[in-house]
């Protein structure tokens, strides 16, 4: 959240400087969720993620209650639920190879995903499953991991960062991934791009703008000039619809 070292504590300037600052819209006035990366934990960041979590108490827009948590969004008709997912937290890190990859996590999503009553199901989580993006790109051990959970509960879509590029990947149990880690500066793509990728951009600056209503999802990407670049129509059964 805070590039490249984290934040020292909730009075720590970034968050009005990189935060509350630097979305004044008042379409962004509202609660924002939030999710944990590599640069929040050592050897990148230079302090430890409690500052993070005890900023949800002091901010109106910050919710980041728990490194991991849910969250269900109620509108008009129907209701969404988001379920974010630490994949660099420091316990389960170092079990991705192992017989049984992240032991509290997973199951932790499991039971949160099938106790879900809502017809949309988000996971965000910052580590690609899926990428071109020559820093990071797709991560196997991760996709085999969590992969048939998603699967298993329907999971419409995955929203990740890590790579500094915006895509579009679709894989093969129908879940949509977007990458979008293009807010501040760009990685390259990889010689040879992922392929499922449907659509991938690093010439700007951008970022990713969603419309969801009970029946479908309108999915946008958009660059700092305010071009679309490209836009994808997902039904709530799974199925992505329409490209653009």
């Amino acid at each position: 959240n805070f590039y490249p070292a984290g934040a020292r504590g909730v009075d720590d300037p970034q968050f009005k400087e990189k935060f509350e600052d630097a979305f004044p819209q008042e379409s962004l006035q509202r609660r924002w969720f939030m999710s944990l990366g590599n640069h929040d934990y050592l050897p990148h960041a230079s302090f430890d993620i409690s500052g993070q979590v005890a900023y949800t108490n002091v901010s109106d827009r910050w919710y980041l209650p728990k490194p991991y948590y849910t969250a269900r969004v109620n509108a008009a008709g129907f209701s969404l639920e988001l379920f974010v997912v630490d994949h660099y937290d420091p316990a389960e890190y170092n079990t991705i190879n192992t017989k049984e990859p992240y032991p509290i996590q997973l199951p932790w999503l499991d039971k949160q995903l099938s106790n879900s009553p809502s017809a949309w199901k988000f996971v965000i989580c910052h580590r690609p499953v899926l990428s071109s993006g020559s820093w990071h790109g797709t991560y196997p051990a991760w996709a085999k991991a969590i992969n048939p959970i998603m699967s298993k509960h329907n999971v419409q879509a995955y929203f990740t960062g890590d790579d500094h590029i915006l895509e579009v990947l679709r894989d093969k149990p129908g879940i949509v991934h977007f990458v979008s880690g293009a807010g501040s500066h760009m990685h390259n793509f990889k010689k040879k791009p992922e392929k499922k990728s449907l659509f991938k951009f690093n010439q700007r600056l951008g970022f990713t703008a969603h419309i969801v209503n009970n029946t479908h999802m309108v999915s946008t990407l958009v660059d700092c000039a305010d071009n679309v670049l490209y836009s994808i129509t997902q039904s709530v059964r799974n199925q992505p619809r329409s490209v653009n």
